[in-house]
């Protein structure tokens, strides 16, 4: 199962800028390949025009007013798994919170391991406490706090999918359809991804049984 990275828009390692474009640049008798550094910021890529020099911005996803997955931006590497996920489980800011930018992920649910397989593209994420954090919540609530944790795994360059342990044992999650415990994409959960037309997010189906995490599966 492979993923791609949301929202990339320019990303060009180089550009070409003809002459009298009026960027601020000098003016040059014919085109001529500028490095994304000397880019002005409305041609440079997201990540250098809102980040600057040195940093990254990861996306997250948390829960808007309406009860939806929104994209929050946070100032860790796009490539370091464990800080995207720490950074996820901090919750927001006081000034998000402020603007109705909420969690589902219960404020006790603690990382205790994120790696990615070099192989596979495959991260495992190692949540606790068993019986507390995302396993002290049932239904539409834990199906949203493990999109937000997959939908922004997703994003750390690297992760092509993701799979769930709780304290070491690998568990069974809620997804779009049948929970379970292997490795799931975005594409799992894209009756919550708010980058999709909600036209082609499927209808979750209905589950008879609860998702009990933090039990092995069966």
């Amino acid at each position: 199962m492979t993923t791609t990275k949301r929202f990339t828009g320019l990303a060009a390692a180089v550009l070409l800028v003809a002459p009298g474009a009026g960027c601020g640049l000098p003016d040059d008798d014919r085109p001529r390949v500028i490095s994304e550094d000397e880019a002005p910021l409305v041609l440079a890529s997201p990540e250098a025009a809102s980040s600057g020099a040195g940093r990254s911005n990861a996306q997250l996803y948390f829960v808007n007013e309406l009860s939806r997955l929104t994209i929050v931006l946070r100032p860790v590497p796009v490539d370091d798994l464990e800080e995207a996920m720490e950074a996820l489980l901090a919750g927001p800011t006081d000034d998000e919170r402020g603007r109705a930018i909420s969690t589902a992920i219960p404020v006790d649910t603690v990382l205790l391991d994120a790696e990615i397989d070099a192989e596979t593209g495959i991260a495992t994420i190692d949540l606790g406490p068993a019986g507390g954090g995302v396993s002290a919540v049932g239904g539409e609530e834990q199906r949203t706090a493990f999109a937000q944790l997959v939908l922004s795994a997703a994003e750390v360059d690297g992760v092509q999918a993701v799979r769930f342990e709780v304290e070491g044992t690998a568990i069974d999650i809620p997804t779009d359809a049948e929970p379970t415990a292997d490795p799931v994409t975005p594409a799992d959960y894209a009756a919550l991804d708010p980058t999709l037309p909600p036209t082609t997010a499927p209808v979750p189906a209905a589950t008879s049984t609860p998702v009990t995490v933090g039990e092995p599966p069966g």
